[in-house]
């Protein structure tokens, strides 16, 4: 038994009525609309005092805190708290005989300390920075934590640093350089007398990787830009653009290829790269790091979009598109950032937008 149904509005009266088109089928009415309204936006990544340019020198100087090399030099004490650490590995070294070996590590929870013996302040210094080589099996979902500590009280100061939000852990086999800047680890101006390196997660076979040369610097803070939503929108971001521009010819004889350097960023070289990041509630929910045109072109639906020479000087651009929109809410104080932690200042353009959309979420 059918069942009587109509389509009004309740405020007007209004009901939707079934018409007779030219020899067509009765049919409804119908008119739609969107259901929200956006703004189209291009954004860049902004730095409050470089501005969108990130051809800026973020390199280490001054004079480094060494905390350990793996013995190569007498420096804090290694201490195995869970599980074992080689404070004395020798079969990789970025530079000496040593390293530390975590390649015994294999459960969450597995944890060392890194002890001066005496207090420390860390007025003057701005980043921790440290050498990694993967061996192998890390996986997405492993985590591995760094923070400060004071054996005194034992207890935990300021936050953790978690190493894959700071490196490439998909390469393997080859020396990166991490650096995590101190605000991160919320140790700026803090006094501590060890830092802990903590297992936090594992995800299938256990990480294997040895550390070397870690350090807090003195200056070279990694430089931040970043875009954030404005109060009471969301920024559906859709894609990216980079440009840069340097003074090598890209000329090749024939004129076939653009002669670029897959292995470097436009004819200069990073040891610690170009660390992008999305945080949401605060939190780093995704990153990688990039050192060369190879590593940005790796990424999905990611084309060198326009490219171009007067015999000198050259200029690229390059275009990414998200796999699904990225949702930035500003009541969530969710933000992207790419930290430059290399010394870029020999490029003579670096700049990287965002597309974008806008919403206005506040009440009227």
């Amino acid at each position: 038994m059918s069942i009587k149904t109509q389509i009004w509005d309740p405020v007007s009266g209004h009901r939707a009525e079934v018409v007779d088109g030219d020899k067509e089928k009765y049919a409804l009415v119908v008119a739609t609309r969107p259901l929200k309204t956006f703004s189209n936006k291009q954004q860049f990544f902004l730095n409050e005092y470089y501005g969108s340019a990130m051809n800026q020198n973020a390199a280490a100087g001054g004079t480094p805190l060494r905390v350990h090399n793996g013995t190569d030099d007498t420096l804090w004490t290694g201490t195995n708290i869970i599980d074992t650490v080689d404070f004395d590995d020798s079969a990789y070294a970025y530079e000496g005989s040593y390293s530390l070996g975590f390649d015994a590590w294999s459960n969450s929870g597995d944890l060392c300390q890194i002890a001066k013996g005496s207090d420390q302040s860390l007025v003057g210094y701005v980043s921790l920075s440290m050498w990694i080589y993967i061996r192998g099996s890390w996986s997405d979902g492993d985590s591995i934590g760094v923070y400060g500590w004071d054996t005194g009280t034992s207890s935990q100061v300021g936050i953790k640093g978690l190493l894959e939000d700071y490196v490439d852990w998909t390469v393997t086999r080859v020396w990166q350089k991490i650096v995590i800047p101190l605000s991160d680890m919320g140790l700026v101006n803090k006094t501590i007398d060890s830092i802990r390196f903590r297992y936090e997660a594992r995800s299938g076979t256990a990480a294997n990787f040895y550390l070397d040369n870690i350090q807090f610097e003195e200056t070279g803070t990694p430089i931040l830009y970043e875009i954030i939503p404005a109060t009471g929108t969301w920024l559906y971001v859709e894609n990216f653009m980079l440009s840069i521009a340097n003074n090598i010819t890209s000329v090749v004889s024939d004129g076939t290829l653009p002669g670029l350097a897959y292995n470097s960023f436009l004819g200069e070289y990073m040891a610690a790269g170009i660390t992008y990041q999305r945080l949401r509630d605060g939190v780093v929910t995704a990153s990688a790091t990039i050192r060369t045109l190879a590593d940005w072109l790796s990424l999905p639906e990611t084309i060198i979009s326009s490219n171009m020479s007067d015999g000198t000087n050259t200029y690229i651009s390059m275009q990414g598109n998200f796999t699904d929109t990225i949702i930035l809410k500003s009541e969530n104080e969710d933000k992207l950032r790419i930290l430059v932690n290399d010394d870029l200042s020999g490029l003579l353009h670096f700049k990287i937008s965002a597309g974008c959309k806008e919403e206005d979420r506040s009440v009227s």
